[in-house]
């Protein structure tokens, strides 16, 4: 899936290039105890990627927060201690 062009916008309005692999290896973490870890992070990312290029504004911005909350609303609706492990470490 293509990501080219999203950036990620901080609380203090920092901004970065998106970074498909920290996405990916944020959600293999949280998904590390599971028996298919690899795999579930992988469809997971494409999903929370899929959920971004739908709200990305025309210059391809993307809040920090909003990233955040998409990404644990996915993990929250696939696996409960997924979504604790994640927002440990991913507070608001």
């Amino acid at each position: 899936m293509y990501e080219g062009g999203l950036t990620v916008q901080s609380s203090t309005s920092h901004i970065t290039p998106f970074q498909r692999d920290k996405l990916f290896l944020d959600i293999y973490d949280a998904c590390r105890h599971r028996s298919n870890a690899i795999s579930d992070a992988t469809a997971l990312t494409e999903t929370v990627l899929s959920k971004l290029l739908a709200l990305r504004t025309s210059q391809g911005l993307i809040p920090r927060d909003t990233l955040v909350k998409i990404t644990d609303s996915v993990l929250k609706q696939f696996d409960r201690s997924a979504h604790v492990h994640y927002l440990a470490f991913h507070s608001l």
